[in-house]
């Protein structure tokens, strides 16, 4: 992947929210232009599309229609910040976050509330059952009724209607 030109970017200069540097974990980057987490690979941004869910078909590679890579696709980033360092930063602003009271994650519930699935009812069962039982003399009437060939003969100009299933094994 070629780079997209820039200047590049020192992690330093980048807040520490804005970018992970972990041990054990993939490097990434929210992109500085569609502000949305990229792994960062061979010091730079992954190439992305501008809009990442275009419904676009990934095997197609051009066309007039093709979503446009990101501008912030193969930005270059300059790591010169160790892990721990980079830790002691992140640690710093999430107390200042803290201490102003815009800790992020009091902007989210707690607990997550599930709706569990109740049984249903005995009434709704017995009810049915009366029901199916009041109906089931009439449906039983209606598939007799089904079985049997009207009376008469058949038409004299046309053929004979078939009276077995043409595919039997189904």
């Amino acid at each position: 992947m070629k780079h997209n030109g820039r200047l590049p970017l020192q992690a330093s200069t980048i807040r520490p929210d804005l970018i992970n540097l972990r041990d054990g974990e993939k490097r990434a980057i929210v992109c500085p232009d569609c502000r949305v987490w990229r792994p960062i690979q061979d010091r730079m941004v992954t190439a992305h599309r501008a809009v990442p869910h275009s419904g676009q078909p990934r095997h197609r590679r051009s066309g007039p229609d093709r979503t446009p890579r990101c501008p912030g696709s193969g930005q270059r980033i300059w790591i010169d910040l160790t892990a721990d360092q980079w830790h002691a930063r992140y640690e710093k602003l999430a107390n200042r976050y803290q201490n102003e009271g815009m800790d992020p994650g009091s902007r989210h519930a707690t607990r997550v509330k599930r709706l569990g699935s109740t049984p249903a009812p005995v009434v709704v069962p017995r009810q049915r059952a009366a029901e199916w039982a009041a109906v089931r003399p009439a449906v039983s009437r209606t598939d007799t009724a089904r079985q049997e060939y009207p009376k008469g003969d058949s038409p004299a100009d046309g053929p004979e209607v078939p009276r077995r299933t043409l595919h039997p094994a189904r």
